[in-house]
């Protein structure tokens, strides 16, 4: 074998250009989860504003997930049939105007609603990312890839609170969710402009799409007959 064929086998020979999907990635997980710790800086002015309990505020902190739960499920089928590209875009649309209605509530059932409204969007997420690596990354780098991805969830609160307390202190907790929310609505453009599939991105190298489409839909990427699993047969496994 040649060393022209070796180095091309290898994937740093074909690009490194799917690297800035993961990047992009590891920053719209950490946007999510800013967004999402964001009540918890606002949270004791709200009450004070409002005369909410702390028992009423936990209550707050905990309704998003009744919603967020199931909508994993929805988003999961939808993204599916949608495509990553529009289904993440919707699922931060919502969010980040969700973010933006938070600033403007005037009571417990306002807030419980906006709550609700981030669940939806932010749900969005751990479905479209696992998605994204499965389209963009070669077998070899699907561990790490996800790795990229996973450290949002902790990089978006090590970043979020110390900017949601400055953004509390120096503009009140309304200003906050406005902030907040106009900035993920400046990533849903972001997000249209630059991302697609590696089929149709226009920016990414030949040698490099080749090299994800062939190792995305090579013999070893595709599950075997004797290990496909039905909805029901994962229910029924006791991992889950």
């Amino acid at each position: 074998m040649s060393e022209e064929v070796v180095a091309r086998s290898r994937p740093e020979a074909a690009g490194r250009q799917r690297y800035w999907v993961m990047l992009l990635l590891l920053v719209l997980v950490m946007v999510n989860y800013i967004d999402r710790a964001n009540l918890a800086v606002a949270g004791p002015q709200m009450a004070k504003e409002f005369g909410w309990s702390l028992a009423r505020l936990g209550f707050a902190f905990s309704a998003m997930f009744w919603v967020y739960t199931p909508m994993l499920l929805f988003w999961g089928a939808s993204i599916d049939v949608i495509g990553t590209r529009i289904g993440y875009a919707a699922g931060l649309l919502i969010w980040a105007v969700a973010s933006i209605v938070t600033g403007t509530i005037n009571g417990f059932g306002a807030l419980l609603g906006a709550r609700w409204a981030l669940a939806v969007g932010e749900s969005v997420t751990p479905p479209a990312c696992a998605k994204i690596v499965r389209e963009w990354a070669p077998i070899r780098d699907r561990g790490w890839a996800t790795g990229v991805f996973t450290a949002g969830y902790y990089a978006g609160p090590a970043v979020g609170f110390p900017i949601s307390a400055w953004l509390v202190t120096a503009f009140g907790w309304r200003m906050m969710f406005y902030i907040l929310g106009a900035v993920t609505l400046l990533f849903v453009l972001l997000w249209l402009a630059v991302y697609w599939p590696p089929e149709r991105a226009r920016w990414l190298r030949e040698e490099e799409r080749e090299l994800i489409l062939k190792e995305r839909n090579s013999a070893a990427a595709q599950p075997s007959a004797a290990g496909t699993m039905s909805r029901a047969d994962v229910l029924r496994h006791p991992t889950t």
